[in-house]
This record gives structure tokens, C-alpha cells and sequence, in this order.
């Protein structure tokens, strides 16, 4: 049955509060050197922050603090909220300029599109994903029902769902513009049981580059996994073994680890999912679960 995205989904009207300590992404400009300070700025590490009841929907346990989506960790896997601008009726911006030049550059920011899907763990049992790795930043939340005000709130470098399917972890870290998975697979148990199905996209397709394409909606640029990296360390050598995605069907995928390896050892395998964000940090309302629209986030405390 499909969820009501009432359930989970952000309120799309958002307020900043002026906390210091807020990151925000190096201004875009036509240099290459602030061009590079952009897009490392884009592909740096970020955080997942807990939910400690500041969020409308207890069943998202973390979400990252991103930049282009939202993504919430539930139980049974992560849900995103991937947004894009949409293009200003041209009659209209210019019917504005006419009637008042001199706001011609004060316009209303462009609407934006907001597309909901989630990742399943197919197959697996429901796992209560953990923090690991406490990051020095901690976020206040301040607007919105007063019961859900919260100061504090601790972040995390990754989050872990331990034995997700039978001897297999998964690791989840994230940087500004995407999430990377990682799947510790225990010495004998079966990397054949691994299986993530999408729900609410369009399809998927395997790439020429062993990528994973996400055709999310008609109409959308899609999402791409980067080809697995699989490998297992072997007297602190990272010894790579071949693999690749395995699609299952239309809207699911798992992996066929074809090289050999060593069974009696752990197996890692890591991909990881990335999309596109507009130079300067074109982003959405940032890590806010939950039905009431207006709800902050209020950004990193000096404690961060």
C-alpha cells in the first residue's frame, strides 16, 4: 500500500535562525579557483543528525544536513526528498520588470518541485540504524509547535544498521551532495542476500560505466551510483575483487561479485549515490521532517 507522503514530507516554507556556526557553500563566481572552491565545497563530508523529537515523523531516525535533497534513515531504509527549480512563465517575469525596473532583480526566488522516494532493504529485517562517530556540531530547532523545540541535538559522521540481512552491516556515510553506502559483509556470510528496491521512481538502468542510473521521474535528471568499489583488506591492503550491480528488476538491483576472494575474510562492498546541486548552494530547506510547513532548521551551534 503506498504511504501518504503527508506522513513524512517537510513543510516546503522554511526559516533559518541566525545561529553561528552555519555553513553555507562559497558563493558561485567565474573564476576557476572559486569554481573548484565550489564544487570541493559540494563534495565534502557532511553530517547525520538525530531525530530527538524535533521532527514531526519519529519513524525518520537521522537525516543529513545536505545540500539538493533530503535524506531521512528510517528502519526500513533511507527516504529522500529530491527538489529542482522550476522555470519562471518568461510573459510574466517580463510583465513585472515593465511595471517596477528598478525590483526587476528583487523577483521571488524561482518555485521549486519537490519528488519523494524511498530505498528499501528487501528482505530485510527492520533495523534501528545507530550514530557512530559524534560530530563536534550540534543543531538548535526553534520554530514551529513548542513541543518539538529541541537545543542540542547531536549529529553523527555515519550511521550503522547492524545485521540488516544475515551477517551483513551497512554503513552509511554522507557528504553535501550525496550518500555512500557501505555493506561489511561478515567472513561466510552470502553477499547474494543484499537487495534494495526503490520505490516511487520511474526505473532503473545499468550504465555502460558499471554505473546504476535512477530514472526518478519523467521529466527529472536522473540520480547515478557510481559502480561498486568491492574489495577486501588483507594486512591493511585494500585488495580489490571484481563485482558489479545486478539488476533484480525494473526498480530493484543487488550485486554479482565475480573476481575471486577469500571467504574466510570480510567482504566490502561500497557504491555510493550522488546528485546535483547549483553552484553557491542552491539547496532545499534543509533536514525537516514533518508535516507542519514552517518547521527550521536551525543550523549548527558554536559547539559544532
Amino acid at each position: 500500500m503506498k504511504k501518504r507522503a503527508g506522513l513524512w514530507i517537510l513543510g516546503c516554507v522554511m526559516a533559518a535562525t541566525g545561529v553561528a556556526g552555519t555553513e553555507s557553500a562559497p558563493s558561485a563566481a567565474s573564476s576557476p579557483q572559486a569554481q573548484a572552491a565550489v564544487a570541493a565545497f559540494m563534495q565534502g563530508p557532511s553530517v547525520f543528525i538525530e531525530n530527538a523529537g524535533q521532527w514531526g515523523a519519529p519513524e525518520i531516525r537521522f537525516a543529513l544536513d545536505g545540500q539538493g535533497a533530503n535524506v531521512g534513515l528510517t528502519d526500513r531504509g533511507p527516504k529522500f526528498q529530491l527538489f529542482r527549480e522550476l522555470p519562471r512563465p518568461a510573459e510574466a517575469a517580463e510583465e513585472a520588470d515593465r511595471a517596477d525596473p528598478a525590483r526587476a532583480g528583487d523577483r521571488a526566488p524561482a518555485p521549486r518541485e519537490m519528488h519523494a522516494f524511498g530505498l528499501l532493504f528487501d528482505g530485510a529485517a527492520a533495523v534501528s540504524p545507530e550514530g557512530r562517530g559524534l560530530s563536534e556540531r550540534t543543531y538548535n530547532y526553534n520554530v514551529g509547535p513548542v513541543e518539538q523545540h529541541r537545543s542540542g541535538v547531536r549529529s553523527f559522521e555515519s550511521v550503522w544498521y547492524s545485521s540488516v540481512w544475515p551477517g551483513v552491516d551497512l554503513e552509511v556515510t554522507g557528504r553535501r551532495t550525496g550518500v555512500k553506502y557501505t555493506f561489511h559483509v561478515a567472513p561466510g556470510a552470502d553477499w547474494r542476500s543484499v537487495t534494495l528496491r526503490y520505490d516511487g521512481i520511474q526505473g532503473l538502468s545499468l550504465r555502460a560505466d558499471g554505473g546504476l542510473e535512477i530514472r526518478v521521474k519523467e521529466g527529472w535528471e536522473p540520480l547515478v551510483d557510481a559502480a561498486p568499489l568491492v574489495y577486501q583488506e588483507v594486512d591493511g591492503e585494500k585488495r580489490p575483487v571484481a563485482g558489479a550491480f545486478r539488476l533484480v528488476d525494473d526498480h530493484a538491483y543487488g550485486f554479482d561479485v565475480t573476481g575471486a576472494y577469500d571467504p574466510a575474510r570480510p567482504l566490502v562492498i561500497d557504491p555510493d549515490i550522488a546528485w546535483g546541486v547549483g553552484p553557491g548552494g542552491d539547496s532545499p530547506p534543509r533536514a525537516a521532517w514533518g508535516q507542519a510547513a514552517g518547521m527550521a532548521f536551525g543550523g549548527p551551534t558554536d559547539g559544532r
